[in-house]
């Protein structure tokens, strides 16, 4: 093979170490992320599920904080968590708490999709970890600004 007038040969060992790299590389960008749901409501779990579905995430849903907590360690690790406010149980931001003081949980994002909209609840869902805040109701093309945000859409 010539590049720019040089003249370049390659070893069977050069193009199988190469064609691994591309391989591992193609592998890494099919795997799915995951999210963690967790909403008291169905009908909400269920439009979140589908909305992490078109950007290619992969959903554990739970009805609330107590059964969050459960399918979070069992199901490590998640990229993102999202989290509603008012549950039974364990509320959102009592669950956010949770999951900030577990080491397992530090790069895990975290965000709130609530309709608490007061300055003090959002203030007091930042200082508590939450990466994000997704006021109800929301729309697809919310949701995937703020995943774009997150970094998790290009």
């Amino acid at each position: 093979m010539t590049v720019a007038g040089h003249s370049l040969t390659f070893k069977p060992r050069d193009v199988l170490a190469l064609i691994r790299c591309r391989l591992f590389f193609y592998l890494k960008l099919q795997q799915l992320m995951k999210a963690l749901i967790v909403d008291d409501s169905r009908a909400m779990r269920r439009l979140l599920s589908h909305l992490c579905n078109t950007i290619s995430c992969d959903t554990i849903e739970a009805c609330d904080g107590r059964a969050a907590l459960k399918e979070a360690k069992s199901n490590l690790p998640f990229d993102i968590a999202l989290l509603d406010w008012d549950m039974p149980e364990m509320n959102g931001l009592e669950l956010l708490r949770e999951l900030r003081s577990d080491q397992q949980f530090t790069d895990t994002k975290i965000m709130m999709v609530t309709s608490h909209n007061s300055m003090d609840d959002i203030t007091a869902a930042v200082e508590s970890g939450a990466d994000d805040f997704l006021m109800k109701p929301i729309t697809e093309e919310m949701f995937v600004d703020k995943m774009r945000l997150l970094g998790f859409v290009g």
